[in-house]
């Protein structure tokens, strides 16, 4: 990206100063980019909710298919495929999630994978299960 493809857009004071700046994270969208995260404290001083996520495993002709559904924030969530088998690779890293959204994660392996350890800890992980590991809700998992 060259330096005259960036715009700069003026933030309202009231967004760009939060009430509780360890419960509250900016995003902004665009049509042509992904979507950019903005907290106001670190990781570890962060208010987040225990990860609650729904996952369902398919296979595909590259490997597997992890669908990742959200029923709170998901910081940061990273499939760590090659945990399963050193050579696997994964199309997306850190992604995060709001309450209701999906995405899917792409696991190109040429082993057969056992689908339950795909869709937990420690190959499945998030900032939210970082800070608090016993607060782990995966509802639907195989």
């Amino acid at each position: 990206m060259c330096s005259s493809d960036l715009i700069t857009i003026a933030i309202d004071s009231a967004i760009a100063h939060a009430g509780d700046p360890h419960d509250e994270v900016m995003v902004a969208t665009s049509r042509a980019a992904r979507p950019a995260w903005w907290y106001f404290v670190e990781d570890p001083d962060l208010c987040l909710p225990r990860l609650d996520i729904k996952t369902q495993v398919s296979e595909s002709p590259d490997g597997y298919e992890v669908e990742i559904s959200a029923n709170a924030f998901v910081k940061d969530l990273v499939l760590n495929a090659d945990r399963l088998d050193p050579d696997a690779t994964v199309d997306e890293l850190f992604v995060t999630l709001l309450p209701g959204e999906t995405t899917t994660v792409s696991v190109c392996t040429r082993k057969s994978l056992d689908a339950d350890a795909l869709t937990h800890h420690p190959v499945l992980n998030s900032v939210n299960g970082l800070l608090a590991p016993s607060r782990v809700n995966r509802l639907g998992s195989p």
